[in-house]
């Protein structure tokens, strides 16, 4: 199923580039929203398929887990933030500053979330 998401999800923005109302000055916010709807789908299949299953027991020893924890809160929190992108200017220091510092927030949370994602496999993975 997500191998066909994210194949229609290709197409599609390839697709969007031959519009002339978005070019590289200007994004396509329908990339953005459906990029985190397919993101959201992915990681809640994963989420049920680890339910169903016995890895629930010790999920907090797979990497994955710690990738989709990681991945789903920043687009979460930074693709709202996304749409707002046209008042990123230096015309309204307000919204770059607020958006400087939730973005810096939000790449702190992801990677802390890979870097102990990384420490724990580390040791799980670690044969003496």
């Amino acid at each position: 199923m997500s191998k066909y998401l994210i194949m229609i999800y290709i197409i599609g923005s390839i697709l969007n580039l031959f519009f002339p109302e978005f070019s590289f000055e200007n994004n396509s916010y329908a990339n953005f929203i459906i990029g985190t709807l397919i993101l959201i789908l992915v990681i809640s299949y994963y989420y049920y398929q680890l339910l169903q299953s016995d890895l629930i027991l010790d999920f907090y020893k797979s990497f994955p887990f710690y990738v989709s924890i990681g991945l789903l809160v920043f687009n979460l929190i930074l693709n709202p933030i996304a749409i707002y992108q046209s008042y990123y200017d230096p015309k309204n220091p307000e919204f770059v500053e607020v958006y400087r510092y939730i973005l810096t927030a939000t790449n702190i949370f992801m990677y802390t979330c890979y870097s102990i994602g990384f420490v724990v496999c580390l040791k799980k993975n670690k044969s003496y």
